[in-house]
């Protein structure tokens, strides 16, 4: 029976198709209706094939098989799975009057046709859902995947690989956003600008790998010694930047005494202490732009490291020891 009415489908193969997609395109609030008709043409074609497949292999029991090629199809065209239910409908629907033309006068042998049909195809419907479900949690996972893997690029392009610390593009581009917040709302911004003191006799006595390890270890007590809010950088090498939004120049000035005092204090493990200087400027007290705010800051380093190094300067003071 299968392979008669296998055969009979394949027959008006573009008879049912064509009917089909008539059907599909009056089901309003669907995506049918959006869809062309060459596109609904051959994925209703892909359907039928895949059925007659099954049926010309003589046994209705293949319904998995034949959800298992299908759903990925419908899938792969964006149709939710309640769209697919319908247009399996639909599809016996199209099929019955072709049975019922074709069976003429022997009516059990299409009550038996139709029986065998209306199983296959309302256990197709059943079973749909469930590979739906597992390809749309299939897809999930892809997404979420791809998701995890956009955020891991996004931190590459403003993370400093070697510290974790934003890099120095990042820097100048969120400097620039915090001046203009703070000019929107008349706040104050402060400006960090550091630099490891003597840090080329640490690569030269330590090795580099062993000077790496420092700036790492730096960075981490910057990190560990400012706020949340805080916008820490690499400015390059062993230089060091912190955006401190909302801040007075005392207030940064107690925040880079304190990673000041940290790094001072540290043990780095090379048998000697490390060291860092620190130049501090505020918007808009000493500057009102950003590439000016930074100017400023280097000025105010410049005057730490000429001052004996291992200080915090405020621009526009005079440079005292720590």
């Amino acid at each position: 029976m299968a392979e008669q009415v296998g055969a009979l489908i394949r027959r008006h193969r573009a008879e049912i198709v064509h009917d089909w997609v008539a059907s599909l395109k009056s089901l309003e609030g669907t995506s049918f209706v959006a869809r062309s008709l060459e596109e609904l043409v051959a994925v209703c074609g892909d359907c039928c094939d895949a059925f007659l497949q099954v049926l010309e292999e003589g046994s209705f029991g293949q319904v998995h098989r034949f959800i298992q090629d299908i759903a990925p199809v419908l899938a792969g065209q964006g149709f939710r799975a309640a769209e697919a239910q319908r247009a399996f409908l639909h599809f016996k629907e199209t099929i019955w009057p072709l049975l019922s033309e074709a069976y003429q006068g022997d009516f059990i042998e299409f009550m038996n046709a139709v029986r065998q049909i209306d199983s296959c195809l309302n256990v197709t419907i059943y079973e749909f859902s469930e590979v739906y479900s597992a390809l749309s949690a299939r897809t999930d996972a892809y997404v979420r995947e791809l998701e995890e893997v956009n955020r891991k690029l996004e931190l590459l392009a403003v993370r400093d690989s070697l510290t974790g610390l934003y890099n120095h593009r990042y820097f100048q581009d969120r400097l620039r956003e915090e001046i203009g917040r703070a000019q929107r709302y008349q706040r104050s911004l402060s400006l960090l600008m550091a630099d490891l003191d003597d840090f080329k006799r640490v690569n030269d006595e330590h090795s580099h790998q062993r000077g790496d390890d420092v700036i790492r270890q730096v960075a981490a007590l910057v990190q560990r010694n400012i706020r949340e809010v805080d916008v820490p950088a690499r400015y390059g090498g062993e230089e060091f930047a912190v955006v401190f939004p909302e801040t007075s120049i005392a207030g940064a000035a107690i925040a880079a005494e304190r990673v000041r005092r940290a790094v001072a204090e540290f043990d780095f493990e090379i048998g000697e202490p490390v060291t860092i200087s620190i130049g501090l400027a505020c918007y808009p007290k000493h500057a009102t732009t950003a590439v000016h705010l930074i100017e400023l800051g280097d000025r105010a380093l410049y005057l730490a490291k000429r001052g004996g190094k291992n200080r915090v300067v405020v621009w526009a003071e005079q440079p005292q020891a720590s």
